[in-house]
């Protein structure tokens, strides 16, 4: 766990079994990893851990982010981006994240590729979105999806 870079993706535990999580926030003391596994409520929650030698099975940061220009996207300043968006601002894509401050939760916009000034407006945020790896899988010749969301929806008879 201590060894992950911003960006880097894993399956992690915190203490509820494996969490498909991303380093997002790398501080002196601590690590923030967004959860990207729903455990209940957590789902986009950023979590404070200590750096410390967990073992975690890493993904690494050779992943894309692929956008679905079909989906749920809202341009330009009237954008208002929810938990679990993408937001694109100057270049640049975060995940909009729940960040815990003592009992209150606030809304956190943290950058996956580029870097964010502070000041950036949101020119377009993206509902639908899912994480694949590059590496194509030999069997099917297809990007494996890691994550998808909004998760699809398993249909009724």
């Amino acid at each position: 766990m201590a060894d992950f870079e911003v960006g880097e993706i894993g399956l992690c535990n915190f203490g509820r079994g494996a969490e498909l999580a991303m380093l997002v926030i790398k501080l002196d003391d601590d690590l923030g990893f967004v959860t990207m596994h729903d455990q209940g409520d957590d789902l986009f929650s950023i979590h404070y851990v200590e750096h410390r030698p967990d073992l975690c099975l890493s993904y690494g940061q050779n992943w894309k982010l692929v956008l679905d220009p079909t989906g749920d996207i809202q341009m330009g300043g009237y954008a208002s981006p929810e938990i679990g968006d993408i937001i694109m601002w100057n270049g640049a894509y975060g995940l909009c994240a729940f960040q815990s401050r003592g009992p209150m939760k606030s809304k956190v916009n943290c950058p996956l590729t580029g870097t964010k000034p502070d000041r950036s407006p949101i020119e377009a945020v993206f509902r639908t979105w899912k994480i694949v790896l590059n590496e194509n899988d030999p069997e099917t010749g297809l990007a494996p999806v890691i994550f998808r969301h909004p998760a699809k929806q398993v249909s009724q008879p």
